[in-house]
């Protein structure tokens, strides 16, 4: 430690959490519903549903309908949403902000008690076949994130709205036109509801105009790319397909999708085009069209003997660069299964060697994944096997009451590759993970997760989804369309400081944290900055981000740490020791946890943790004490549980220390340094010795 040496060290008081913010809407009378829960909407043959109990489904819709030939309704809602939006019709979806799990309700409709013939809905049936009242009770509870058209709405443009209908009137038409479609109708299994009387619900995204058009990634001729990465397009089919995304045929296991797909250069579809040719893609073809999101299916390019990692091909390399590009400018990304692998670097659960190609570090993580954990095949089927929601009213996991399973796949499930050193980039949003209820089973591994590229909220948005083909699960559809059409959702956060900074030798040092939307799912618990600048200009900013600084230290945590702590060494003293997995028998009692081992690694494995309270000390190589080519260094403490010291000339961590009073709440990431050090040189047991306090 350079002759540096330790004081106990204070607690860590936590920033507050935010709340996920929904606007609160009154709708009135005449508002059409779509519900997206099992007890109001239709759906066959899912591979596995939760039973709503009769407490909010004593009087069901979906059985109403008792043939698949029009499709599952709760996946068609999205192409009729997706169709609606395109016509200039507003759509708003609901999700209660304050709600605990994802079955819980968004919202209600209650009437007051005014005889048998007030009902708080009525069903809107298109063909004229059903009651138009079904529900008895005073009050029914939608689940699931349901859209709702507000009937207060009029598009003024007569192009679009030539017989001034509200919009909920122009959704009833269009559902109208569809049931006379014959064959071609597309959205005739779509339960809807009309309100009775009018209502508030929270408002989570009101979405307006033509959803972005579609890119995807079908390329045959990727020299290092195996034939699996072909049947990637026709996953994609089924998806688009079995949400009514497809013309021409209702039969979903056809080539899909008629006049809704096209392929560059040469056609261009209503609602996707497939990119064929490497060199079309590579050369600017994706940023030449108006393109909002890219789609990579399960597209394979890897070294397949499965242990070595071979350089990427020029063909992977321009793919991959292509896509960072798309990326840079705005455009969303949305990567399944085995493209997550190559665009992460993957490597097979419990190996450090990577299987699949990436040119550099991945685009979430700074080393590359793990997939496939010990449990990844069906994980939700058992009664143990539950998913963890960090954030359960953002739209992009929303499932209501349809059950969730993992599928097959090269990339089924994963974690940053922990053996190779790898963690999370800032600003990674874990959003389903998996989740043992009893412990019996190894758990923790991401389903679904997204970042802005770079952490930079001007740059496009990164969605990986684990598994191969989605098909037999309807929930997992559903997180599929729902990045396509929420895919530019992200859980909002603020860097924020309330540590002071420090100006030496003309440069500025300066802590932040990041005040999340969400609870963390990974370590630290709250992540942070650490920035120097040489200059700050006189003007306003909205972010430090903002500011040009000359390094930042959360950029730059090695994968190789210096970290140490102490111990009781049972003389009524202490033991210093390395913070790593050679010294588990001996950190364990302290650490605590199910498996000291695994949260030994997470931690040296975590990015830079949030800096809120302390202000750092800048400490220079001592006149008296140790060696006079003592580098410089900046001491900070961190919600990570640490002291760190960062060299000023790069930013690069030199070590950090784990207070022994820390050792106890890291498991529980309840751990943090919280004070600001305090540095001196002190004459003791004969020598001069810098001491640093907190």
């Amino acid at each position: 430690m350079a002759c540096l040496r330790w004081l106990l060290v204070a607690a860590w008081i936590a920033a507050p959490v935010a709340t996920a913010l929904a606007t609160p809407r009154n709708f009135a009378a005449g508002a059409l519903i779509i519900p997206m829960d099992y007890c109001y909407q239709t759906a066959f043959a899912p591979k596995t549903l939760f039973n709503p109990p009769a407490s909010y489904c004593s009087y069901p819709t979906r059985n109403t309908y008792s043939t698949d030939v029009y499709g599952s309704g709760v996946l068609r809602a999205y192409g009729l949403v997706w169709r609606l939006l395109e016509r200039g019709i507003t759509v708003f979806t609901i999700i209660d902000p304050a709600k605990k799990k994802i079955d819980d309700a968004d919202f209600s409709i209650t009437m007051p008690a005014c005889g048998s013939d007030c009902n708080p809905v009525r069903l809107n049936d298109p063909a004229g076949k059903l009651a138009t009242t079904f529900y008895p009770d005073s009050t029914i509870a939608y689940r699931g994130g349901p859209f709702v058209i507000d009937p207060a709405i009029i598009d003024p443009d007569p192009t679009r709205n030539p017989k001034g209908l509200t919009d909920a009137q122009r959704a009833i038409e269009f559902l109208k036109a569809d049931n006379l479609a014959g064959a071609g109708a597309r959205f005739q299994s779509v339960v809807t509801h009309i309100a009775q009387g009018s209502f508030t619900a929270p408002v989570q995204k009101k979405m307006v105009g033509a959803p972005p058009h579609l890119a995807v990634l079908n390329l045959a001729d990727v020299s290092g790319a195996t034939a699996g990465s072909l049947k990637g397009i026709w996953q994609v089919y089924a998806y688009l397909c079995n949400s009514g995304l497809n013309e021409n045929s209702n039969d979903c296991s056809q080539p899909c999708c008629g006049t809704s797909g096209g392929v560059y250069p040469s056609t261009q579809g209503t609602v996707f085009d497939e990119f064929r040719a490497v060199k079309d893609f590579t050369s600017g073809g994706l940023l030449k069209k108006p393109y909002g999101v890219l789609v990579m299916p399960h597209w394979v390019a890897w070294a397949g003997d499965g242990t070595s990692s071979p350089a990427p091909t020029a063909d992977e390399d321009g793919v991959y660069q292509a896509a960072e590009a798309f990326l840079d400018q705005g455009g969303r990304l949305v990567a399944n299964c085995a493209s997550i692998g190559g665009l992460e670097k993957a490597a097979a659960w419990g190996s450090g060697s990577n299987s699949m190609v990436r040119m550099g570090a991945g685009l979430l993580t700074t080393r590359g994944l793990s997939v496939n954990g010990p449990n990844y095949l069906n994980w939700g089927r058992q009664n143990n096997e539950a998913w963890g929601y960090s954030a359960v009213a953002s739209p992009l996991v929303q499932t209501g009451d349809f059950g969730l399973e993992s599928v097959y796949g090269h990339v089924s499930d994963f974690l940053p590759n922990t053996a190779a050193g790898s963690f999370y980039r800032l600003g990674v949003q874990s959003l389903i993970t998996s989740k043992s209820l009893d412990g019996s089973a190894a758990d923790g591994f991401d389903l679904m997760a997204l970042r802005r590229k770079d952490g930079d909220p001007s740059k496009g948005a990164l969605i990986y989804l684990g598994g191969d083909d989605l098909n037999p699960e309807i929930s997992g559809i559903r997180l599929f369309m729902n990045a396509l059409l929420f895919g530019d959702y992200m859980a909002p956060s603020k860097e924020l400081a309330r540590s002071s900074p420090v100006i030496e030798s003309g440069k500025i040092y300066q802590g932040t944290y990041i005040q999340p939307d969400i609870a963390a799912t990974g370590y630290p618990p709250v992540s942070g900055h650490f920035r120097r600048y040489s200059q700050v200009p006189n003007v306003k900013v909205a972010s430090f981000g903002d500011l040009s600084a000359d390094w930042d230290a959360a950029e730059q945590i090695p994968w190789t740490r210096r970290i140490d702590t102490a111990i009781p060494d049972g003389a009524g003293g202490w033991t210093q020791l390395a913070f790593d997995g050679s010294n588990q028998s001996q950190l364990g009692p302290y650490v605590g946890g199910k498996d000291p081992a695994t949260t030994i690694s997470n931690i040296r494995a975590g990015g830079l943790g949030g800096i809120d309270t302390s202000t750092p000390a800048i400490v220079p190589p001592s006149k008296v004490a140790g060696s006079p080519s003592r580098p410089t260094v900046a001491l900070v403490g961190a919600a990570d549980g640490m002291l760190h010291a960062f060299d000023v000339t790069d930013g690069q961590e030199r070590w950090a220390f784990i207070p022994a009073s820390q050792l106890s709440r890291i498991a529980s990431s309840g751990a943090g340094v919280g004070g600001s050090p305090m540095v001196s040189d002190v004459f003791f047991q004969s020598a001069w010795h810098t001491i640093v306090a907190i």
